[in-house]
């Protein structure tokens, strides 16, 4: 069986497509490794025989980008304000990674989501983390959508000095923009549109 985050809505049967009960359908579910598809939202799971691959949506997107808004923005002041040296550094080993690996869309997803979970991590706050998580499946697919690498760096740059500068509002700001352009660039990828933008 082959499946994609935001693929098409389809119905997937299983081998245990006759399964009698709700939880015999989610046993073959967590055989299939479906499981955090679920719990990621891209996934819905309607019955023991039917199984939603969902699509995301343009007010998907926005949600999504005004969670990020509202927790990015307020970890990178916290981690400007309490960031150590060699947590800085660990950042700056994830730029110089992510400058090696442009152009390949796994390597700078995977430093992408490392160096904002780091970042979640400097804030020192272990609810931020616990909130995001849910959702790090879906912010993924759409950094590999993206391909304005270059454009990537250049904030994820300016991100890191405003953090290093240990300067909150300077860290917040950057974080705000960064998060903004982010979302105006997904969903021109995603959509063929560029108007929207989060709420402030």
């Amino acid at each position: 069986m082959n499946h994609e985050y935001g693929a098409t809505s389809l119905n997937v049967f299983t081998s245990a497509s006759t399964a009698a009960t709700p939880a015999a359908g989610r046993n073959a579910h967590s055989a299939l490794g479906l499981t955090p598809l679920v719990a990621e939202g891209f996934v819905l799971f309607e019955s023991a025989r039917r199984t939603v691959v969902r699509r995301l949506t343009p007010t998907d997107v926005k949600e999504l980008f005004e969670l990020r808004e509202a927790l990015e923005v307020y970890a990178a002041g916290l981690a400007a304000s309490r960031a150590t040296p060699e947590a800085l550094a660990e950042l700056r080993e994830l730029l110089t990674s992510a400058a090696a690996g442009a152009g390949d869309a796994e390597t700078i997803t995977d430093v992408n989501t490392r160096f904002h979970d780091r970042i979640l991590a400097l804030a020192g706050n272990s609810l931020l983390i616990a909130v995001m998580e849910p959702v790090d499946g879906r912010l993924r697919w759409l950094t590999r959508r993206n391909e304005e690498w270059p454009q990537l760096l250049t904030e994820h740059r300016e991100l890191y000095e405003a953090i290093a500068s240990g300067d909150p509002d300077r860290a917040r700001a950057h974080a705000l923009s960064h998060v903004r352009a982010n979302y105006e660039s997904t969903v021109r990828h995603l959509f063929g549109d560029d108007s929207g933008r989060p709420a402030s």
